[in-house]
């Protein structure tokens, strides 16, 4: 996924996941023969596990970034359906005055119905 569609409030790791593997394998220990080989494997191992952070970060980005989409489209369709509402709240208004009208009329007509025929 490109940094341009990256709404991720923090900045991608990946480049400091690669600083500290490059520093852990650049690291001259002096170490003995027996030394040296265990230091090799607890630092594969700890590379291991910078390279599962680094997965698991950008399974996290790919998500938010999902959620993030998911969020605008949802709060565009709210705000569509909220203008569709007030459309329909006017067209309400404006049929309930058409109709307090019409009834008006009918009623003053009634009215000058019953005082003619007295």
């Amino acid at each position: 996924m490109g940094r341009y569609t990256d709404n991720a409030p923090i900045d991608n790791t990946c480049p400091k996941i690669d600083s500290v593997i490059s520093f852990i394998k650049g690291i001259g220990w002096n170490l003995e023969d027996e030394d040296e080989l265990l230091l090799s494997k607890e630092s594969k191992a700890i590379i291991e596990v910078l390279e599962e952070i680094r997965t698991a970060n950008s399974t996290l980005r790919e998500w938010g970034n999902q959620e993030f989409q998911e969020k605008e489209y949802f709060e565009k369709e709210r705000d569509e359906m909220e203008g569709k509402i007030k459309d329909l709240e006017k067209e309400i208004k404006s049929l309930e005055d058409d109709l307090n009208a019409t009834t008006d009329a009918y009623n003053d007509c009634m009215d000058e119905l019953n005082s003619t025929s007295r």
